[in-house]
């Protein structure tokens, strides 16, 4: 992958430059012959793992190093509650399907989980 780029010499004048940039790490494309339960399996095993993960660092903030309160606590539990109700839900609708809500969520300590403006 090339960009191109436009510098300024000493005198003023601009210099046009190609500069060559490292290729973007892509998607490693499928095996071939994968089946979606084949799929399902290599993607979401990681997925699994990494979320349990990340939840065992946000136990780290236990720790000493740290000033929490029980009511941060309380809505760290809530909101991850609710992450796990949401993903159960998406399973249970694609079943029926009914399009899961895959709207984004943003989190405040100040405020709990911040509702989006419109769901559907």
């Amino acid at each position: 992958m090339t960009k191109r780029t436009t510098q300024l010499r000493s005198g003023g004048t601009p210099q046009r430059r190609e500069i060559k940039l490292p290729a973007k790490k892509g998607r490693k494309p499928p095996p071939a012959g994968e089946t979606a339960r084949e799929r399902f399996l290599r993607i979401g095993q990681p997925r699994v793992a990494n979320a349990v993960r990340d939840i065992r660092l946000i136990g780290n903030l236990a720790r000493g190093a740290y000033e929490w309160t029980d009511r941060d606590v309380a809505l760290i539990q809530s909101t991850l509650y609710r992450a796990v109700d949401d993903m159960v839900k998406d399973f249970a609708a694609v079943k029926a399907t009914v399009a899961p809500d895959k709207t984004p969520v943003r989190f405040d300590f100040e405020r709990g989980l911040l509702e989006p403006t419109t769901r559907r």
